[in-house]
């Protein structure tokens, strides 16, 4: 909207309001011509308001455009610029839950509109923000809401950094807001085993999840564990942009050396620390890694540089608000040094530099060092009841830190436990479930190489009876003509009445061996499996002879080559076959061929 329609919009509207000109769409000639029939003062009002509504519309109009350059902007640049980007933008919103919302919503219609993933997811993962941050809203829905939107992130294959953030949101739910303590860190560590695949360049942010994953270890005593995560993140050192939180990664891994008591690996990153804090000018870091630096010195009974190390550090850190609980402790033990040394007045000074502070912070951490120091600071100056009384706090606060730490840890031993126990019995489904599909496998293969064989078998066993049956066909091929080639019996070489002993001729030929007849009748078997069987089952009353005669009528042999096989006259073949026809009651001699198809 441009400035002119802004200033005719708005006198509009204010003409509409003041009934000056009555509805809009009344010409605007009238409306100007009644106007100025006012009186000087109800004009001069009226101008002032409507000057007043003019430039209300400016900032609306200029915020409008610094939005719509910070979108067109957020396209272009690089993730970790887009960060950035995004910061700035939801700066022009107010900042309450509606103008946040508001904000997302315009940065996830805009990445939608220009096919932009990341702006677009910007408002999921913007609004679990606000969900985890609202103590009205249940830990199931929150929950429910985690697992949608992660969802949609693995559906929509998001890298590595998204999905490592929406880890780290689980962690955090489960840690904070389920006390599932166990849970909590494991996805911590998936978190972090994601983000170690993408370069520190690419996700500048990676060194704030490192430091989150740092401080529930370290509140958990894992200072193994502390120094691995540092040293892992540190390995880009020289590429982490934002210093101060590389000098937090160091600062924290000095720590946790510090308290498995390698005292000189803590001051090497304590000195690290001091050495990058000057050069930038960062004095708080620089004179909290003093302080801590000269704690060591006192671990190691070297007082005075420790004392040194303090008053340098505290002068350094300033009047930070935020670091008063350090400068609290530290005012403590250079009280508790000063009052070793009985220079008594200078430790009453450290002790009201010490109150006034303690006043002006609800902070509650470092109790336990601070009500000690206290101790021993007042047992020396000779009052005991308020080192009694210190000493007392001290206990009260130490047991509770240890009550309290205790109870964090063996929840989280029960709770990893549990999921333990979930693991073992899921590795336990999932070998029994291998070791069937193995089975299943196993044999199924076995039963493939079976039938394999069974089949291969059977195909050399057909080949082998195919083989034997050409080998059959040939010999008894080769036995048919050797019967073709016998010499014949001519017509009246037989003495006696021929036609009255022609059967019993035939019957009882001899020109056929019984080793020829064997060897014959065991080829035709082969070539004619069955058909000897048959003919005998459905012809029980035929002779030998009669079966020899049906044999070689099955081979194809006229009648001539008949009697010459067997030695007999045509007429014998012919009056045999006529004797045949009456004994299975065949009507013709063509009969006797439909006879041998049959069987």
């Amino acid at each position: 909207m441009t400035p002119s329609r802004c200033f005719t919009f708005f006198k509009c509207v204010f003409f509409k309001n003041f009934g000056t000109c009555g509805d809009l769409d009344i010409n605007y000639s009238v409306k100007k011509k009644y106007f100025w029939s006012r009186n000087t003062i109800s004009i001069l009002l009226k101008q002032i308001i409507l000057y007043f509504f003019t430039l209300i519309s400016f900032p609306l109009l200029s915020q409008t455009k610094e939005q719509e350059r910070l979108l067109s902007e957020m396209l272009f640049v690089k993730t970790s610029e887009r960060q950035e980007k995004i910061y700035e933008f939801f700066t022009l919103f107010p900042t309450d839950s509606v103008g946040v919302m508001q904000a997302l919503k315009i940065v996830g219609a805009y990445g939608k509109k220009h096919g932009d993933l990341h702006l677009e997811m910007c408002e999921p993962s913007g609004y679990l923000v606000l969900l985890s941050k609202s103590k009205t809203i249940s830990n199931e829905t929150y929950k429910k809401a985690i697992d949608s939107v992660y969802t949609i992130y693995k559906n929509r294959k998001m890298g590595e950094v998204f999905l490592a953030s929406f880890e780290r949101k689980l962690a955090e739910y489960y840690m904070y807001r389920e006390k599932n303590y166990a849970l909590g860190f494991k996805h911590f560590q998936q978190g972090f085993d994601l983000l170690k695949k993408v370069d520190i360049e690419e996700y500048p942010y990676k060194v704030q999840e490192t430091l989150g994953l740092l401080y529930n270890h370290y509140d958990f005593e894992d200072y193994e564990k502390c120094i691995y995560f540092a040293k892992e993140t540190l390995k880009e050192d020289k590429k982490i942009k934002n210093r101060n939180l590389a000098g937090a990664l160091k600062m924290h891994m000095a720590y946790a050396f510090r308290d498995l008591g390698q005292l000189d690996s803590a001051d090497v990153y304590f000195n690290q620390v001091i050495d990058e804090a000057k050069d930038r000018g960062d004095w708080v870091q620089y004179g909290t890694a003093l302080c801590y630096l000269g704690y060591n010195c006192y671990l190691k009974n070297d007082f005075a540089k420790a004392e040194s190390l303090f008053k340098k550090g505290i002068a350094e850190i300033g009047n930070d608000a935020g670091m008063k609980p350090v400068k609290v402790l530290f005012f403590s033990y250079l009280a508790e040094i000063k009052s070793r040394d009985s220079e008594l007045e200078s430790s009453k000074a450290y002790l009201k530099e010490l109150n006034i502070l303690k006043a002006q912070t609800a902070y509650k951490g470092n109790q336990v060092q601070v009500y000690k120091n206290l101790s021993n600071v007042y047992k020396r100056m000779g009052d005991s009841e308020l080192a009694l009384a210190y000493l007392d706090s001290m206990e009260i606060a130490e047991e509770y830190m240890r009550v309290n730490y205790d109870s964090k840890r063996f929840i989280r031993e029960q709770q990893q436990e549990e999921i333990d126990k979930v693991r073992r019995e899921k590795e336990t489904l999932v070998f029994w479930r291998n070791i069937t599909l193995y089975f299943l496998s196993l044999v199924f293969i076995l039963s493939l190489i079976i039938y394999w064989l069974s089949l291969s078998k059977k195909k050399a066993e057909m080949l082998q009876i195919q083989l034997e049956l050409e080998h059959s066909k040939k010999e008894l091929l080769l036995i048919t003509e050797h019967f073709k080639k016998k010499r014949p019996i001519r017509p009246g070489s037989v003495e006696g009445p021929e036609y009255n002993s022609i059967l019993q001729i035939l019957e009882e030929s001899t020109i056929l061996t019984k080793e020829d007849w064997e060897t014959f009748k065991n080829h035709f078997e082969k070539v004619y499996p069955g058909f000897l069987r048959n003919l005998v089952k459905t012809y029980p009353d035929l002779t030998q002879g009669e079966i020899r005669f049906i044999s070689l009528k099955k081979l194809g042999l006229s009648n001539k080559e008949m009697a010459e096989t067997l030695g007999v006259s045509d007429q014998s073949i012919r009056t045999t076959l006529h004797r045949l026809r009456k004994k299975v009651n065949l009507s013709s001699d063509d009969d006797i061929e439909l006879l041998i198809q049959k069987i």
